[in-house]
């Protein structure tokens, strides 16, 4: 896994129900975590599906959120 001061992380959602994950040290190369999981179990989008952020890993795991951003990459800027 990538390690630096900042670490970014990714959602890819594509195919309407594929999501990939990563991460990426600095603003650097992102770099996959874990394999590709489908999506296809899960409940509709307006039913019960939220968006978060948590840190966990061990007793008094800390971590700072800098910064939250939900894009559509299908529409151009």
């Amino acid at each position: 896994s990538p390690k630096g001061r900042q670490l970014g992380l990714r959602l890819i959602a594509s195919k309407g129900d594929l999501f990939r994950f990563e991460a990426s040290a600095d603003k650097g190369k992102w770099f996959s975590v874990g394999e590709a999981q489908r999506g296809d179990r899960l409940p509709p989008w307006d039913r019960s599906i939220g968006i978060g952020l948590i840190a966990g890993g061990g007793e008094k795991v800390e971590a700072r959120f800098d910064d939250f951003e939900l894009v559509d990459a299908a529409k151009p800027e």
